[in-house]
């Protein structure tokens, strides 16, 4: 018995899970939106920061030493202090979530396939009893995951649960949380933040090339200064779409290679034949 009667049931499964995962990073990223826009804009945030008298005096003598070839310069002081106070305020809180979302419906779309796989022997060996065979065995090495098999009830996924049958058990939970994480590795988190660094980096400094000292003349009038401010926060909203809708994609690509590779892990189990025996 082979079992490609269910590939379009486990297709269908890994679909749904690919739907979720990315369903799940465009609500965490909203989130991190949201958050970015509040510290923009709050009492004491980046835009009252930057447009204070204090910041503009540093932004001058940055410039200043720029000019002389220091990188220590006002595009790398506002920098930073948008990434810090904007950006990171939630990121790390953003993407934990993500990746601990991702590695649970990763793990539950195994397990769904472990339950059809369930549910594909149970109704081979029903056909066999109504047929009128009373006597049926089964080659537990010839089932998927078979080393993970145990004869008799266990806190997992039990297969071959019907009357008159010797039961066998897949140790579900914990053999599955354990297969997955081997598959998409430890230091996902750690990986998809350096590339996230890197995204952030590379938008920023592209915009902050406009940025010069002092952002405002104190003379001008206050018609002036909200035109500047409004113009300003409008840029670094532009930045965050631009940051967020990147880091969005790369996560959606990061986490579809990674359910890939555990597809591809559940055909390579899905590739052999059980052997079903039955006696009248």
């Amino acid at each position: 018995m082979d079992y490609s009667e269910i590939y379009p049931e486990i297709e269908k499964e890994y679909q749904l899970a690919k739907e979720d995962i990315n369903s799940y990073i465009e609500t965490e990223m909203q989130k991190q939106m949201d958050d970015s826009k509040e510290q923009l804009t709050k009492d004491d945030g980046f835009l009252e920061w930057i447009f204070g008298w204090l910041t503009g005096y540093k932004m001058v003598w940055k410039k200043i030493k720029g000019y002389f070839g220091s990188d220590d310069n006002e595009v790398k002081m506002v920098s930073n202090k948008f990434k810090t106070d904007v950006i990171n305020h939630r990121l790390l809180t953003t993407l934990t979530n993500i990746q601990d979302y991702s590695k649970k419906r990763i793990e539950d779309y195994y397990k769904n396939v472990v339950l059809s796989v369930n549910r594909h022997l149970n109704i081979q060996v029903a056909k066999l009893k109504e047929n009128g065979y009373k006597k049926i065995s089964i080659d537990t090495k010839t089932i998927p995951w078979g080393k993970y098999t145990v004869s008799g009830i266990s806190d997992g996924v039990g297969l071959l649960e019907l009357t008159g049958v010797t039961s066998i058990s897949i140790i579900s939970g914990k053999f599955i949380g354990a297969k997955v994480a081997s598959l998409i590795g430890p230091k996902v988190l750690s990986i998809v933040t350096a590339k996230t660094a890197t995204i952030v980096a590379g938008k920023v400094a592209s915009l902050f090339t406009w940025i010069f000292a002092p952002l405002i003349d104190y003379g001008t009038n206050e018609a002036v200064k909200l035109y500047k401010y409004n113009d300003t926060k409008k840029s670094f909203e532009n930045l965050l779409i631009d940051i967020y809708s990147t880091i969005s994609q790369e996560l959606k690509i990061e986490n579809a290679e990674l359910l890939d590779k555990v597809k591809k892990s559940i055909y390579q189990e899905l590739n052999k034949k059980t052997i079903i025996k039955g006696e009248k």
